[in-house]
């Protein structure tokens, strides 16, 4: 499957005024950034040399067939109002379990996650890349289309494990095409 359009479309935007670059954090992944980096360019799994993280991400576009069925597929573009499937999988390839391993997956502008989509549903977001609240506060400190990212509680991850974030998002402005 070829994501590539859409995940570098991410990674622009993510990489403009807001730069919010963590993607994957905690005590001993650190050094991962970089790679995972690379993931959300290339779409695609990424490993640094010897080292037992494995992260998979995927961008889809959700359309319906004629019988009103949600189906996800790959799309070279995306405009106003298309909804996107942003997955990242996790693995664990090593012999070690991977301690407090925090999954974080950025809203860029021109996205707007969609509320209750986030999958595991327990979620933090930020509307600023640093201070993070939990999203079951009363009131909520920003509206969720100010929210710029999602964070998912730290996890110890055991050899041969892996698990899976997703969260959906409109596209509000502009659109994503091959070049």
């Amino acid at each position: 499957m070829n994501t590539y359009t859409l995940t570098r479309f991410w990674v622009t935007l993510l990489c403009g005024e807001n730069r919010l670059a963590c993607i994957v954090t905690g005590k001993a992944f650190r050094w991962m950034i970089a790679g995972l980096m690379l993931a959300l360019i290339a779409g695609t799994e990424v490993q640094a040399a010897d080292e037992p993280l494995v992260v998979e991400t995927t961008v889809l576009k959700v359309t319906h067939d004629a019988d009103g069925r949600e189906v996800l597929v790959e799309a070279p573009k995306a405009g106003p109002d298309d909804v996107l499937v942003y997955r990242a999988i996790y693995r664990n390839t090593g012999a070690a379990t991977l301690g407090e391993l925090t999954a974080v997956m950025p809203v860029p502008p021109g996205l707007e996650y969609l509320e209750g989509s986030a999958a595991p549903a327990a979620i933090e977001a930020t509307r600023d890349g640093k201070t993070y609240f939990r999203v079951d506060a009363e009131p909520l400190p920003a509206p969720v289309a100010q929210w710029r990212a999602l964070r998912w509680a730290p996890r110890d991850v055991r050899p041969g494990e892996s698990f899976t974030i997703e969260l959906r998002a409109r596209v509000t402005t502009g659109a994503a095409e091959a070049p």
